[in-house]
């Protein structure tokens, strides 16, 4: 009996320990796309967009990056994938064929302008698809909405 608590115990720890980071990556993820609108705000859209694509900057920390886009989804910045710059991505689906631009524009278009969506997305350091969850946040006043997300 001992021994089915001490792993019930440890079972328990360790979901709460995922959770726990998960949290944390959220956090990390959100506070990301706030420090890059006020870049914008404070240095122009210019020169945010050249920052959030150097692979080197500020705005890239391991698998947290910031991406951009217009609000008819012409990419601006995706250091993750330089090629992808200046395309329409409108038409790109997840790993499963979910157009997740749609659910992008549904929290867009919301009242907040922010919120989270959850895709599959191939995770660029692992090179396998994975969970991918962003949060998003539509720039006041410009054709832009930048956003950040994790792999679950």
């Amino acid at each position: 009996m001992k021994k089915w608590i001490v792993a019930i115990s440890a079972m328990l720890f360790a979901v709460t320990q995922c959770f726990a980071q998960e949290q944390t990556k959220q956090q990390k993820a959100e506070a990301l796309v706030k420090k890059a609108a006020a870049y914008i705000k404070e240095k122009g859209k210019d020169v945010a967009l050249k920052e959030f694509n150097d692979p080197k900057g500020k705005f890239v920390d391991g698998e947290f990056y910031i991406f951009a886009y217009t609000m008819k989804n012409i990419c601006l910045a995706l250091p993750s994938k330089p090629a992808q710059v200046g395309k329409d991505l409108t038409d790109i689906t997840d790993a499963d064929g979910k157009p997740f631009f749609l659910d992008f524009h549904k929290v867009l278009d919301s009242k907040a302008g922010s919120g989270w969506v959850d895709y599959k997305w191939n995770n660029p350091i692992t090179k396998k698809i994975q969970d991918k969850s962003s949060y998003l946040m539509k720039i006041d006043g410009q054709d832009l909405y930048i956003g950040c997300g994790f792999y679950k």
